[in-house]
């Protein structure tokens, strides 16, 4: 019976953490760091977009159509984010279509693959590998 309670116990825990912002891993502090680490990259990266000549496809974690995350010149792009000049028309777990707008009147379609750079003076996609 005391196994059975211990077991009791460590679900109710699980659960309850799973359910609520708790973290087991972070302390609040260490939480709250993160978060506004994160929102002023938010900030930061729409000029970082914008002021760069080159397009630098650092990764992508893809788990379905709906549900993916890709790295652009270092700054993380989550699906549904809105990010200025920039067009983000399919991902796939291998490569990211995009159309690229950094000047007024000039746009690129561009599909990358991670580790992959575009660079506007050569319109052509190479590799950093």
């Amino acid at each position: 019976m005391d196994s059975s309670i211990r077991y009791l116990v460590l679900y109710i825990v699980c659960f309850a953490t799973y359910g609520s912002d708790i973290s087991l891993m972070l302390s609040p502090a260490e939480e709250g760091a993160l978060i506004r680490a994160e929102e002023q990259s938010q900030i930061k990266g729409d000029n970082l977009v914008k002021s760069s000549e080159k397009l630098r496809l650092d990764g992508i974690i893809y788990s379905h159509q709906n549900s993916w995350t890709i790295w652009l010149n270092g700054r993380s792009i989550k699906q549904g984010q809105k990010i200025d000049d920039l067009r983000i028309v399919t991902v796939t777990p291998d490569t990211v279509d995009l159309v690229w707008c950094p000047k007024s009147g000039k746009s690129h379609k561009i599909s990358l693959r991670p580790n992959e750079v575009f660079q506007v003076s050569s319109s052509f996609s190479s590799s950093l590998k």
